[in-house]
């Protein structure tokens, strides 16, 4: 008998040691999360953005995203019955909503599309087909300078405008004495070129950039921000990050505080907040695309940003 234990000890005393070191030893060198292919939990994009993870494989290592610079991040790839568009950073929930407008027919929302991460290919986000999301305005949404982008796959042919982002409009903010012309569009033109709106200007790009003949996805930036000189305003739009385009115009831009930022269509109300009460309002330019990962970010992101958040979509996961 004391020989049997002899030999069946060493075995049993060696095996807490290997499994102390599979689950404890091992996880000093891999962060578990990098194995999840859940749905909920992607490492390789949107921690990245949020600055939850900053050693992804992007091009601009030196540049590391903070996530105290993103206002609301909407993944929209919610479930198919949800009537809530999530927001990552918690603050501002969006709506879901179809709409009966003939201008936007069918007025729909098409769930379960193929995702527009390389890293994430599990997740599903919408097609807007006339349907929108809306987001309102809890205090704080809108700031003097920012940056909105997105990953899109424009289905959209030429004949027609076609908008992505909406806020704003000619009203009578908070706080205000006077109506006034406030905040911005962000629209695809009838010559399929992306194309930036200030409510207190018009359209500011007099070439804007054509739009790849076809279905590819894109990423798309825009940057609204103080122009050199005071009372001037700069926007720059970035497709892929490539070849950015940039124009300042006499004035300043004016938030579109107390209303909703629009995805994915034209806000046509007279006073854009009616939108969030009216059972049937009037919206035109439905986007007619696949849309994934908007974020509003409270400053003016650099190109070297804009690139890495590029680059840690396409670049492979880690293994």
């Amino acid at each position: 008998m004391t020989a049997l234990w002899t030999f069946l000890l060493p075995p049993l005393m060696i095996l807490p040691i290997v499994l102390l070191f599979r689950f404890v030893g091992c996880g000093l060198i891999y962060d578990f999360d990098e194995f999840d292919t859940s749905p909920d939990r992607v490492p390789d994009y949107r921690d990245y953005i949020l600055g939850r993870r900053t050693e992804g494989s992007v091009r601009h290592p030196e540049v590391a995203p903070n996530g105290n610079d993103a206002i609301g991040y909407w993944r929209l790839i919610d479930a198919s019955d949800s009537q809530k568009a999530a927001d990552e950073k918690g603050s501002y929930e969006g709506i879901y909503r179809t709409s009966s407008d003939s201008d936007v027919a069918p007025g729909n929302l098409d769930t379960g599309q193929p995702s527009l991460l390389d890293s994430a290919p599990q997740l599903h986000p919408r097609f807007f087909n006339g349907g929108l999301v809306a987001i309102p305005d809890a205090g704080g949404l809108y700031t003097d300078k920012f940056t909105i982008e997105a990953w899109i796959d424009p289905e959209f042919g030429k004949g027609e405008e076609h908008t992505l982002f909406h806020a704003g409009g000619q009203y009578l903010r908070p706080g205000d004495l006077d109506t006034g012309k406030h905040g911005f569009r962000v629209y695809a033109t009838k010559a399929r070129e992306w194309q930036v709106d200030l409510e207190f200007h018009g359209s500011v790009f007099p070439k804007p950039p054509l739009i790849p003949v076809g279905s590819a996805r894109t990423h798309l930036a825009v940057i609204v921000q103080g122009g050199s000189t005071p009372g001037t305003t700069t926007v720059t739009i970035v497709m892929d990050g490539r070849n950015p385009l940039e124009r300042t115009v006499n004035g300043s831009y004016s938030k579109p505080d107390s209303a909703p930022l629009v995805i994915g269509v034209k806000n046509e109300e007279i006073d854009p907040r009616n939108l969030l009460t009216s059972p049937a309002p009037n919206l035109s330019g439905p986007i007619r695309s696949t849309l994934q990962e908007v974020v509003l970010h409270s400053k003016a992101l650099s190109l070297n940003e804009i690139d890495n958040h590029i680059s840690i979509n396409r670049a492979p996961r880690r293994a």
